[in-house]
């Protein structure tokens, strides 16, 4: 009767010890399922988690672009995504500085905004600096095709220096750049002794020929140095001059098409990968194009709009053909040096040049220099 009871405990605890074992499996393998479903990023629309973008934006709100492309491009995300993906804006440059855009969002430091080229040139993007060479465009009304020339070129040379840092969205033109300043600006012996805001370091030797002073400010607090008297100008394209109301501050506006130039918008890639497939394709195939369309948009229809505001709240100085010469004849020592630029960069720059010229030429436009 011992040896029975003894082999009956033994037996129990041996199906006890087989039932727990099973249990601890299945367990195992569902959070192994889960953490596979994750990875794979193959959670479908049942997913009830909400993906929430920050989106910097360093311009005001009062920039033409917020009203007219960020917010509505937000609502359009939340009701495409059906509530699953939330943006978040931060105007005024709140979460970071355009100066310091690549390194913020390839950090982390907010998930989705713009960089603009010309203020990381040192670090890979200089061919994309190529629409803000001076004089490339002949008036401020060139926005739309600024954006595709330097697509078409960035598609050519320049997507895997993009995506090495962030995921690439799309690009947006700017229009031409003017010369706002707070004195007139109305031959070329004007500008001399002034200092002028550049962006990055392509007007520099420019403005320095010019006999001005080429000083670096970040977008987003241009208007302050320019009401301290820090600057004496900037350059800026009339939309700019009319939303962030620099007009105030510098009430003299100078139409000679500077420069002008082009913004990438990005996303952190560490967002972009914890998305799942759906949202992916659908960012890819709809809203992201839904973005960068807004933006051409905003910029096409509302150029005359902000001229005829500047026309009113500012001093609109055009130059005879013979001042504007002089002013464009500096500008031929950048367009001179920029191809060797790039070769030290490992870039092939003449071929690059002659792309980018090429590609202005199918736009209707002959390139200002030889």
């Amino acid at each position: 009767m011992l040896k029975r009871a003894i082999n009956l405990i033994f037996l129990l605890s041996l199906i006890m010890v087989l039932i727990a074992c099973g249990n601890s499996n299945n367990t195992e393998g569902a959070s192994n399922e889960g953490n596979e479903s994750n990875e794979g990023n193959e959670t479908t629309e049942t997913d009830d988690k909400v993906y929430e973008i920050d989106f910097n934006n360093w311009f005001s709100s009062t920039h033409h672009l917020t009203p007219n492309a960020l917010e509505p491009w937000k609502e359009f995300v939340e009701e495409k995504t059906n509530g699953r993906v939330k943006v978040n804006l931060y105007h005024g440059a709140t979460l970071g500085e355009s100066t310091s855009a690549l390194e913020d969002l390839s950090g982390g430091v907010y998930d989705m905004g713009y960089i603009n080229p010309n203020y990381h040139s040192d670090d890979g993007w200089l061919p994309l600096t190529l629409g803000a060479l001076p004089f490339a465009w002949p008036d401020a009304s060139y926005s739309t095709e600024t954006a595709e020339v330097i697509t078409e070129f960035a598609d050519k040379y320049m997507m895997d220096t993009i995506e090495d840092k962030v995921k690439f969205v799309g690009i947006f033109g700017l229009n031409g750049y003017y010369i706002a300043s707070s004195k007139p600006i109305e031959k070329f012996e004007d500008i001399k002794g002034q200092s002028i805001r550049t962006v990055g370091d392509m007007l520099s030797p420019v403005l320095k020929e010019w006999g001005a002073v080429p000083v670096s400010v970040a977008t987003g607090e241009v208007y302050d140095a320019l009401q301290k008297g820090t600057l004496d100008g900037t350059t800026n394209h009339p939309l700019g001059f009319e939303g962030d109301k620099l007009y105030e501050v510098a009430p003299y506006i100078t139409e000679i098409t500077v420069t002008s130039g082009s913004d990438v918008v990005s996303m952190n890639w560490d967002f972009w990968n914890s998305l799942p497939d759906d949202l992916q394709k659908q960012f890819e195939e709809e809203l992201n194009p839904e973005l960068i369309r807004l933006m051409h948009k905003s910029y096409e229809e509302n150029l005359d709009k902000a001229i005829e505001i500047l026309e009113e709240e500012a001093t609109i100085i055009t130059l005879s053909e013979e001042e504007e010469e002089k002013f464009k004849k500096a500008g031929k020592i950048v367009w001179d040096k920029f191809a060797s630029d790039m070769d030290k960069q490992g870039y092939p720059g003449e071929e690059m040049m002659e792309t980018f010229k090429s590609l202005l030429k199918e736009k209707g436009i002959n390139p200002p220099y030889n």
